[in-house]
Order: C-alpha cells, then structure tokens, then sequence
C-alpha cells in the first residue's frame, strides 16, 4: 500500500494491523513524501485513536530504524509530551537525581509541542547533547548518566520532525519515542497524556518485554505525578499489569498552585529546578520530589513512595553538586555559571 491507501483506511477510522502500522512507519522514516498527507495521516491517527498494536508497529520500525549502543542496565526517566501546560522539566531533573543511584540513559529530544524539550534544558545548563552514538556508552560508564538526542539517534526521524512541529500537535511519535530508547532499556518511568492512553500503552508494554514500566498521568491532565489530586498508575512487570491510584494526601503535603511550575523558555525551566534545589522555590520542590519517590520507587530503592518523598530531598539538595559534575565532565561550565548568576540573582 502507499500513503494515500492508508490514509483511507484511516480516514474511515480503522485500525491497523501491528504489521501494516510498521510498513507505513518504515514507509514515514525512510521515503521523500508529500508532507500534506503525512501531516494528514498523523492527524487521522490521533483522531481515530491510535491502537496497541499500531503503538506496536510504529515503535518496532522506529526500533530498528534506531543506532544499536550496546547499553545494558540503564533506566529512563521520560513522558510522552502533548499535555499542552508547558511546566518545568521535572522528568529530566528527576533522571539528573537517580542517575546519583543508577546509571539513565535519558532519551529525549527539543520541544516539540511545549516550551521546553530535554535537550533545551539540559543545553541550557551547560550540558553537551550532542554526543556521538559511539561515546554514549563509554559517558554512561564514566558519569552514571547519559543524553541520547533523539536527532542523533534516530536520523531518520528527520524526515517527521517538521511535520511534527507544523501540525504542533500530540501524535503518535509522542507515543512511541519513549519506548525507542536506543539503550534498549528494560527499567522505564513514562508520563503519559491523555489518560486514555494509559491502558493502551499499558498494552503494548506488556508485549514489549519490559522488566518492569510504570505509567502514569496526573491531574489535572499531566504526564506526571500530581502536585494538586490524583495519579493514575499502571505498573507492567513483563506482562503482568498492575493499577492504582495515588494522591498528593498521601505524601501529607500541600496542593502546589500549578501556575508556579509553568515556564515559557528552557533557561526559565532551568532556573527554577536551580532555586528548588536551594530551598528558594517550594512549589518546584514539591514537585520535583514527588516525581522522584516515584522513581525512586521504580528502581526499588525505596518500599513505599513516602519513603522515597523523604530520600529525594536529599537528592534534591544535590542538584548543584551533580549538574556541576555532569557538565564539567561533558558540557560548557561558562553557561551553566551564566545560568546559576541568574538563579542567585533571583533570590528574593
């Protein structure tokens, strides 16, 4: 079939098989195209709903479409983007604090659909991520954590990324870009939005060999843990699912106003994780910490996300000290020092 075949079916709000959802994925990652009808299948897609098994497919082709590092025993920190309130990069700052624990291979690429990507801020800290797919394994080894930029990793992902920023909208590469890590991680945390696609996905990770995958969404519409209600979590250890609900109660906290944790730049996002981590902004502590108890309770560092709320402010404290360490080792020190003068200088 070509594009336009698919885009029928589409049109007609039928789903792929996992098989042919891979074709048209080979078909988007490796062809010159009409950008008008692959902008128009990507929108068919998201209208329809996309299914597990085309979830399946897309992430299969991207796969193998993806540079092979020879990566074992790294984790990652990541969410699917598209919920639209542009808050700080608190999965980003979270894989910066376990990677004090554990080795992450942080996946990740430039704002797509929000203010600010992973690549945008840890650029703005001072952080080099553009590192070559051949030195990736020796800077996980030397610095337990590591950047693997999507562009880098999956050229041949230039060939959607600027439809992707045209439309501007959530797609299906919001969905599959997480479970594409080149470091083939078995250990993965993945913000999910909207959360209809929580037992989706949940789907297509039990049929994707994972050691163990939490996903979750927070409300009011996040692809995190919730500073202000409820998170829906499902737990997938290989194809066992678990779910649950937890809540901002449960960790005897106040509501954070949401509000605090928009930015509008990476710089901004940069700063204010800067300031949490010096006590000066509580709202972005908060959140921060939350996120990380339950990273924290991935890597089964801790029995109980209460507990992992009580080591993170620990790690939190850190912050500094490890960011230093990381750019110091891979990165440009005159920026992040332009960047903390700008935090320091903020602290009334």
């Amino acid at each position: 079939m070509n594009l336009s075949d698919y885009l029928k079916i589409l049109s007609d709000k039928k789903n792929l098989s996992e098989e042919e959802a891979e074709n048209l994925a080979d078909m988007l990652l490796e062809n010159n195209f009409d950008e008008t009808i692959a902008g128009s299948i990507l929108t068919a897609l998201k209208v329809k709903g996309e299914s597990a098994d085309e979830i399946i497919g897309f992430i299969k082709s991207l796969r193998k479409h993806a540079s092979n590092l020879g990566i074992e025993n790294a984790i990652d920190i990541v969410g699917t983007g598209g919920d639209g309130l542009s808050t700080i990069n608190v999965s980003t700052t979270v894989s910066i604090l376990l990677s004090n624990l554990i080795p992450v291979a942080k996946h990740g690429n430039r704002a797509a659909s929000s203010k600010s990507g992973s690549a945008d801020f840890l650029e703005s800290l001072g952080y080099n991520i553009y590192i070559e797919p051949n030195n990736a394994a020796n800077l996980l080894k030397k610095n337990n954590f590591v950047f693997l930029f999507a562009q880098l990793y999956h050229k041949s992902m230039k060939n959607v990324a600027i439809i992707r920023k045209k439309l501007g909208i959530r797609s299906i590469f919001n969905f599959i870009g997480p479970f594409a890590n080149p470091a083939n991680v078995k250990v993965q945390l993945v913000g999910v939005y909207p959360i209809s696609y929580l037992d989706v996905l949940a789907d297509a990770a039990s049929r994707l060999n994972y050691e163990k995958i939490i996903l979750i969404n927070g409300e009011p519409g996040l692809d995190e843990v919730s500073p202000v209600g409820e998170s829906f979590i499902v737990e997938v250890k290989k194809d066992k699912i678990d779910k649950y609900k937890i809540s901002i109660n449960d960790f005897k906290v106040n509501k954070v106003n949401i509000s605090n944790l928009i930015v509008n730049s990476p710089e901004e996002s940069a700063i204010k994780v800067i300031r949490s981590s010096l006590g000066l902004d509580k709202d972005v502590e908060t959140y921060i910490r939350l996120n990380t108890s339950l990273g924290l309770y991935l890597i089964n560092k801790v029995k109980s996300l209460e507990d992992g709320f009580e080591l993170s402010k620990e790690l939190l404290d850190n912050f500094l000290n490890r960011i230093k360490e990381m750019v110091s080792i891979n990165g440009n020190i005159e920026q992040l020092n332009k960047i903390l003068v700008k935090a320091y200088g903020n602290k009334n």
